[in-house]
C-alpha cells in the first residue's frame, strides 16, 4: 500500500515483513499493479512503480515521520489471534466456505480499524480487491485497543478464482481506505498466505 501524495503518485515507506513465500517473490519486480473487482468486471486501479530490490511486497506504507503534525500510533495484527494462521498455507481438499478471522490493537481508540483483502491468483504482479473487513471492539473486552472482525464465510478458491498456488495478502489501516482499494492515507500493517486449491 501507499499514501498518495498531492500528485496521485505512490510515496515510499519502509520495508514490511512478508509472510509467505508467494509473496516474497515479488520483492524483485519493479512494479506491482492492484485492480478492483467490481460485478465481475476487474479495473485496473493502481500502479506502484520504482520499488527497490530491498522493498518487501506490493505494499509500502507512509512512515510516520513522513506525516508532519501527525503523532499517531501504529496499529498492528494480533498474530496469535488471527485464523488461518499467518505465514501459513492454507491447504484446502475442497470447496467447502472458510472464513478469515482478525485481531489487531491500536492504543488510539479512536481510530476506524479495516482490513482489505486481496489476492492473486496468476502468478503475476496483480493483486485484486476482494472485501473489506471492519475490526471492533468487543464491549466485555477487557483491553479497548484490541479489534475483532472476521470475513465474509466462502470458499475463497472460487471466489479467487484459485486453482493451484494462491498469494493471499491482508492490510489493516487505521483510516479508511480509498479508490482504489489499497490506498490509504492511515499507518499500516500486512499478512499474508498462500492457498493451496483443489483442481
Amino acid at each position: 500500500m501507499c499514501a498518495r501524495a498531492n500528485s496521485g503518485a505512490c510515496v515510499a515507506g519502509p520495508d514490511i515483513d512478508v509472510m509467505t513465500s508467494a509473496v516474497a517473490s515479488l520483492r524483485a519486480r519493479s512494479n506491482v499493479v492492484i485492480r478492483h473487482e467490481v460485478g465481475g468486471v476487474a479495473r485496473l486501479v493502481l500502479w506502484v512503480g520504482a520499488m527497490s530490490a530491498a522493498a518487501s511486497g506490493c505494499i509500502v506504507p507512509t512512515p510516520l515521520s513522513q506525516r508532519p503534525g501527525m503523532s499517531d500510533a501504529q496499529p498492528s495484527f494480533v498474530t496469535s489471534e488471527i485464523t488461518p494462521p499467518p505465514n501459513s498455507n492454507i491447504q484446502r481438499l475442497d470447496h467447502s466456505d472458510f472464513e478469515f478471522s482478525f485481531a489487531a490493537t491500536d492504543p488510539d481508540l479512536d481510530d476506524s480499524l479495516k482490513v482489505h483483502l486481496l489476492a492473486n491468483s496468476s502468478g503475476g504482479t496483480v493483486y485484486t480487491f476482494y472485501e473489506e473487513i471492519d475490526l471492533q471492539s468487543a464491549p466485555a473486552d477487557s483491553d479497548p485497543a484490541r479489534r475483532t472482525g472476521v470475513s465474509i464465510p466462502h470458499d475463497y478458491c472460487r471466489v479467487f478464482a484459485a486453482v493451484g498456488l494462491t498469494s493471499v495478502v491482508a492490510i489493516l489501516s487505521d483510516r479508511p481506505f480509498t479508490t482504489p482499494p489499497a490506498n490509504t492515507d492511515g499507518l499500516t500493517a500486512q499478512t499474508g498466505w498462500t492457498l493451496s486449491c483443489p483442481q
